[in-house]
């Protein structure tokens, strides 16, 4: 009876393991096959953007993880220099990322004085990204919209200084709030957009040409010091040809043969 018993027992324990292990292995095979429809729908030339909040970066260390540029806060408004410029800007130059900079909008402050405090603190190089332009409605410009025309009025003044200085046309930034509410159907000439869509598989905007594609808030790349964990994820719309046809064509001869 006692060995009847154990063996009772030995047979239950067997079952659960069993058990166990079936549930592990669905767990696997369900988060292998979500992980791939994820990545399946993002094309390969994969970006962050960055601010102070990331701290010390290892750029080295970002490359490695398959990221192929970067965007970087430079000002916000007309008189904040984001602390970790200079160190971003620079220390990126010992990797093949592209970089880009940008402006944080402030609906409160005149475009040119924007534009000046930027290209004031962003030498004009070559091999860049183009500036980018950051308009999000937040805080109290949630509550109290501000005048649609004063803003495209004002946002054209930057476009204006950019393209005058860096000899490139401007991207947007934008999340989709933001580009209902202002840019929708509005004329900005030669601009294009960064959409920030965290919600869908593709940026749901009237306009199919995109240029980049902010996809996610909570990445996780190691060569971050700080205690703020996550980055943005940003995607290029087209293939890593493409991409260096437009930003880089110097890389074309040397990565297509």
């Amino acid at each position: 009876m006692k060995n009847e018993t154990h063996h009772n027992r030995f047979k239950l324990f067997l079952a659960s393991l069993a058990f166990v292990l079936i549930i592990m292995l669905a767990i696997f095979i369900g988060a292998t096959i979500i992980r791939n429809n994820q990545t399946s729908k993002v094309p390969k030339v994969i970006g962050v953007d960055v601010s102070a909040y990331q701290g010390t970066i290892n750029w080295e260390t970002i490359e490695n993880q398959g990221i192929y540029f970067a965007y970087i806060k430079a000002t916000e408004g007309n008189d904040y220099k984001d602390s970790e410029f200079d160190n971003n800007w620079n220390n990126i130059n010992s990797t093949t990322l592209l970089k880009g900079a940008y402006l944080f909008y402030d609906f409160g402050k005149d475009g040119n004085s924007m534009a000046d405090f930027f290209i004031k603190t962003v030498p004009v190089e070559a091999r860049t990204l183009p500036p980018a332009i950051d308009v999000e409605l937040t805080g109290e410009a949630t509550t109290k919209l501000p005048n649609k025309d004063s803003v495209l009025k004002n946002v054209n003044k930057i476009i204006k200084k950019f393209k005058d200085t860096y000899h490139q046309n401007p991207l947007i930034y934008t999340n989709i709030k933001t580009y209902d509410t202002y840019f929708k159907g509005s004329h900005l000439d030669n601009v294009d957009f960064w959409i920030c869509d965290i919600s869908n598989d593709n940026p749901e905007i009237d306009i199919k040409d995109w240029k980049f594609w902010q996809f996610s808030w909570r990445g996780m790349l190691n060569g971050i010091d700080s205690d703020q964990k996550f980055i943005d994820l940003d995607v290029y719309n087209g293939n890593l040809k493409d991409f260096y046809n437009e930003y880089d064509s110097n890389a074309i001869s040397r990565l297509f043969k």
